[in-house]
């Protein structure tokens, strides 16, 4: 039989737990600039992406955010679907990705004659 311990406190271990479960969880931050077209679209995909931090538009009309997502594929995968409506700043290592999706993309309808 078990028998709980007299200083247990069951609210703070739940509080403090999945505390420390949220915190461990997966996230991969991105810098980017969104177009101001897509804004409400990135607040409405929130299941998607966390939006940590956006900012005033800037001289050139784009809008700093940061985003966070699980890992880099799901930010790969989901910046992709915007096509030129979001500007990678950071990771440098997300803009190789997104451009090597790209490339790969082009070069399977380009084996496809258009004419």
């Amino acid at each position: 039989m078990f028998s709980r311990p007299n200083d247990f406190d069951l609210t703070q271990y739940w509080h403090d737990s999945t505390k420390e479960f949220i915190k461990s969880l997966p996230k991969y931050e991105v810098d980017v600039e969104l177009s101001s077209s897509i804004v409400s679209r990135i607040k409405f995909t929130g299941r998607f992406v966390q939006i940590l931090k956006m900012d005033s538009p800037s001289e050139n009309g784009w809008i700093p955010a940061k985003l966070c997502f699980d890992t880099e594929q799901e930010a790969s995968d989901y910046i992709l679907g915007f096509g030129d409506q979001i500007r990678i700043n950071r990771p440098n290592s997300l803009k190789q990705s997104i451009y090597d999706m790209a490339r790969a993309l082009l070069d399977f309808y380009e084996q496809e004659n258009f004419s």
